[in-house]
């Protein structure tokens, strides 16, 4: 309230001071509660992740029996089991000795072959990704149920991020400076050596990557739960390669960084959010400034990140390819961007 707002206000009864108090201690009650209590991994991938569209497929047992018997022919001649001769174990003993989660696995390849394309083309949710099959019902003489997720890329919408950007590089450079400065007088009072003070080009790097972690932290985009998962599963596989080659099982990986497995793979999801968004946010800066890659910046980029391919036969094969095209596309363009957002 300004100060002329005051000198014209007219005086409050009691009982109107008295009514306002619950709103104003309500809104008090919510900032202090913000302010305090930290969010956890578990608020912030609730509120920072979103649900997929879903379709659901049910296939009848004399559809699935087909595939379920075959299934179970091709195992019974891998298997060895004592007084059956190697390739003669008949469906209804290896029926019992195959792990279930296998038999359901590859019964329900068969099952979903063309099923699954079909649905998907028909449904009016298109997936951006490949789609999550979850198996909710499966078992001998019953129907299957399978419940299909459908993946979709999240649609950034940038605010004026030519503005903030500037606006925040420029405050950050400002606090470093300050900060460096500080630091010296530090340690001259202290009679010390003075810290190695940040060039021009260092403090603008800085300043662009905090910058751009601002924005990202002001848009915040949700993103698909599926996507989040399935990238919390590929740290998980990586981590658990990794520690195959040092001869360290999962268990003992658990025990010695004192963890549960929930928390890790919680932490696995925080960190795959925090990637896809980055992802997002930098496409639809590039889209937004319309950045490009010319055959001949790819042909450029090739050469320097795949230095064996020489010849200009070998460049156009490997440019025809769709993978490699899109990659060289992709670094190129991040490569650009990153210039743009030094020199803003």
């Amino acid at each position: 309230m300004t100060k002329a707002e005051k000198k014209t206000q007219k005086p409050t009864t009691q009982e109107q001071v008295e009514a306002k108090k619950p709103s104003i201690s309500k809104a008090a009650k919510k900032a202090a509660s913000e302010q305090t209590v930290p969010k956890t991994i578990d608020d912030v991938l609730r509120e920072q992740t979103k649900d997929d569209p879903q379709i659901e497929i049910q296939v009848s047992w004399s559809e699935v029996k087909p595939a379920y018997d075959n299934v179970l022919r091709q195992v019974a001649k891998t298997l060895k089991v004592d007084g059956f001769r190697p390739g003669k174990v008949p469906a209804s003993v290896a029926e019992d000795r195959v792990r279930q989660e296998y038999l359901i696995g590859e019964v329900a390849k068969q099952v979903l072959r063309g099923r699954l394309e079909e649905a998907v083309k028909n449904s009016q949710q298109k997936p951006d990704v490949e789609p999550n099959v979850q198996i909710t019902q499966a078992g001998k003489n019953k129907d299957w149920v399978f419940v299909v997720l459908l993946p979709q890329r999240t649609q950034v919408k940038l605010p004026e991020y030519k503005k903030f950007l500037s606006a925040k590089k420029k405050e950050i450079i400002k606090n470093l400076k300050t900060m460096q400065a500080e630091a010296e007088k530090k340690a001259q009072a202290d009679k010390q050596k003075a810290p190695i003070a940040l060039t021009e080009e260092q403090l603008k790097a800085r300043a662009t990557d905090e910058a751009l972690m601002s924005l990202m932290q002001e848009i915040k985009p949700q993103i698909s739960r599926t996507l989040v998962q399935r990238g919390a599963q590929q740290e998980y596989e990586r981590l658990v390669d990794q520690l195959g080659q040092y001869q360290v099982t999962w268990a003992d990986y658990l025990k010695n960084t004192g963890m549960s497995e929930e928390a890790l793979f919680q932490q696995f999801s925080l960190r795959a959010l925090e990637s896809i968004q980055t992802e997002f946010v930098l496409d639809a800066l590039m889209t937004a400034e319309k950045v490009t890659a010319s055959e001949d910046e790819l042909i450029a980029k090739m050469k320097e990140v795949m230095p064996d391919v020489v010849s200009e036969e070998d460049q156009k094969r490997q440019l025809s390819e769709p993978s490699v095209r899109d990659y060289l596309e992709l670094i190129t363009k991040r490569q650009k961007l990153a210039t743009w957002l030094l020199d803003l």
